[in-house]
């Protein structure tokens, strides 16, 4: 039987004789399984002591939590149990569970039975891009314990930057370290250290270890990753020799080369040496396979592995560094683009390009970590886009995190080893900013990754979320500010209904939208759904090209009003039309125009820009045919519509 239930939360509290401040379990994130609180409250002395005791019927991290006049007793079977009691405990007073022992606090009594939904609830940190030194990294594995995330996965290497401390290889630490711009969105170089401006830095062995210890004490996790073959630009610019002897360059490394897998390898043993984690992430994703294919080396392992084409060349690579960690004693995780590698079945999945790759790999009987950037990829805004920071994604609100099930549609659920959230930072230049972007969406992550789906309530979640926000940013942490956040689009929260709804669409020849940004096919400019903020959300049509399309409403309607909305998102390659025209006709035989709209925009702004092309005003007049002529500026890129709307 589910004992809690939020009506029954909301009447408990009330007759409760602790007042607000003095807290409640009721508050709790991520939500508890089992929750029964009664009346009477519980205060608690410096030094007083909590009761632990051993129960091994509960299983892996779970605990039960009493509250009541005799003070406070908890049970669990493992370290990791009593330490999320703590959490839960700590939060509900009001307190950090580092000074839980030494504080005065006051809790109504309870009785808490808790355990997690998933063993995988985790967060990735690029400090490639961004370096973010340990001190930030201590003060970030503080809030993921309080909201009992689990992992936190370090990105410590891209083309932007090497992190991690390799004794074998050197150069890695110097020249792959450093770069001639902070974090901004393409146009930087390679630089040695000391070089004017120069910017980057890595990790020293010694602080790997304190990070790792410091985690091990909040029950946490350190995943490292070494991203190979592709994304290597600094292994290359460090080490040129292991580049394809091609006149195509790009940032993979070439798997032709035996040199190349020296540099793997050797980096490997240090990573396992320093990192203790059951599995190391070693990238996998986004390579180009440009150099491949005409370099005399990558030639000769085709032959001599009787590959079938350069790009097979990446499984190849995969599999022998997999089996090389696996006789380590290891396992390795990929992110998804490895599916096709032919890995053991040791190896996990993280599925990043939606959740398709993660449920094909459930079918194939892999364990996956979901991660897909509709729910879980931070490096975008949590709010209309114009009014935040540019951010390198589109828009991701608290809501759209919290509403993510990891294990939908799973034909065996148990492979869902859980979910993760990822920042990447090829915008981000502060720890502040970082956690703006991390915070409360990680709440709502956590309570993903934790509560059983029966427990979860999105209203009050952003009720506990709300003030859990303005406690973690008094304790100095960058926060989003919930209530201030304007929303979703509010046209794009339910259909449309306009005169030109349904009406067919008639593309001129050679126009054509992109596949991958179909959203509705051939009616998605009259099928009465606007797009929201984002332009991955199904609803934005996409063209590569200058667009020119007529609408027929069948029978001349009295028409007073035309719009249509576009986008801009120069870090994506979207840009608003140079100009747009609209000319109207009663018949069909003679087209009059009646407007040519041309924005003002800044074409190398990094933010998000929305520009409603419209007209309006006067007598309606009868009208058959819309025909809409959209032209794109010298920068060509995508040009983004959602719907014509017609009044």
């Amino acid at each position: 039987m589910r004992i809690r239930t939020y009506s029954l939360i909301v009447a408990a509290a009330a007759l409760c004789s602790c007042s607000v401040e003095e807290g409640t379990v009721a508050d709790v994130i991520p939500a508890p399984a089992s929750v029964e609180l009664s009346e009477g409250c519980y205060s608690h002395k410096p030094w007083s002591d909590i009761v632990y005791r051993e129960d091994s019927s509960l299983g892996p991290e779970a605990y039960r939590l009493e509250v009541g006049q005799e003070g406070v007793v908890i049970a669990s079977s493992d370290a990791a149990g009593r330490f999320y009691a703590r959490q839960t405990l700590a939060m509900a007073a009001g307190v950090s569970e580092q000074k839980l022992d030494r504080r005065f606090w006051k809790v109504g009594f309870c009785k808490v039975e808790d355990s997690p939904r998933f063993p995988y609830r985790g967060m990735m940190l690029d400090v490639s891009r961004h370096f973010f030194g340990k001190d930030f990294i201590f003060k970030h594995l503080d809030a993921m314990a309080a909201v009992k995330l689990n992992r936190l996965h370090l990105h410590l290497t891209d083309s932007e930057g090497w992190r991690f401390p390799s004794e074998s290889y050197p150069e890695l630490n110097r020249t792959g370290a450093y770069r001639d711009k902070e974090p901004v969105f393409g146009g930087w170089t390679h630089c040695e250290p000391g070089t004017e401006g120069a910017y980057g830095g890595s990790f020293t062995r010694k602080d790997i270890k304190e990070i790792v210890e410091y985690a091990d004490a909040r029950h946490i996790t350190v995943i490292p990753e070494i991203e190979m073959p592709g994304h290597s630009a600094e292994v290359l610019a460090a080490y040129p020799d292991l580049r394809c002897d091609s006149e195509t360059r790009s940032g993979d490394l070439c798997p032709g080369k035996e040199e190349t897998f020296s540099l793997i390898f050797s980096v490997l043993d240090e990573v396992m040496e320093l990192f203790p984690s059951e599995y190391i992430h070693i990238g996998g994703d986004e390579v180009t396979h440009k150099s491949w294919a005409t370099c005399s080396d990558c030639a000769r392992r085709i032959a001599e592995e009787g590959l079938e084409s350069p790009k097979d060349l990446q499984g190849y690579l995969v599999r022998r560094v997999e089996e090389y960690v696996r006789s380590k004693g290891r396992k390795v995780i990929g992110w998804d683009e490895i599916l096709g590698d032919g890995l053991s079945s040791d190896a996990a999945v993280m599925s990043w390009r939606g959740v398709d790759p993660g449920l094909e790999a459930v079918a194939q009987g892999r364990r996956v970590i979901m991660a897909p950037g509709t729910f879980c990829y931070f490096d975008t805004a949590q709010d209309f886009p114009e009014k935040e920071r540019p951010t390198f994604g589109n828009y991701l609100p608290i809501n759209q995190v919290y509403s993510f099930d990891p294990a939908a549609g799973a034909s065996d659920p148990s492979l869902v080893m859980g979910v993760q959230a990822n920042l990447w930072t090829e915008l981000v230049d502060s720890g502040d900013y970082a956690e703006y972007l991390l915070w409360p969406r990680g709440f709502a992550l956590a309570e993903v990754a934790w509560s059983q789906p029966s427990v979860k309530d999105r209203d009050d979640f952003r009720r506990r979320a709300t003030a859990l926000a303005r406690e973690m940013k008094d304790r100095g942490y960058g926060m989003f500010d919930l209530e201030s956040e304007l929303g979703e689009r509010l046209e794009a929260t339910e259909p449309q209904d306009h005169l030109a709804k349904g009406a067919k669409v008639y593309f001129a020849e050679g126009v054509k939208w992109t596949d991958s940004y179909a959203a509705g096919g051939e009616g998605a400019l009259t099928d009465g759904l606007c797009g929201g903020w984002a332009y991955k959300d199904g609803k934005w049509q996409g063209f590569l090209c200058d667009v020119c399309f007529m609408i027929d409403l069948e029978e001349p309607k009295p028409v007073s009003s035309i719009s249509l909305l576009s986008m801009q998102n120069r870090v994506h390659g979207i840009y608003l039309p140079e100009s747009l025209k609209i000319s109207l006709s009663y018949d069909g035989t003679s087209f009059e125009p009646v407007g040519v709209l041309r924005p003002q925009a800044d074409t190398e702004a990094l933010g998000a820009k929305f520009f409603d092309f419209s007209i309006s005003g006067g007598e309606p007049t009868p009208v058959r045919y819309i025909v809409i002529d959209a032209r794109r500026g010298p920068k060509g890129g995508f040009l983004f519509f959602d719907e014509v709307i017609v009044r």
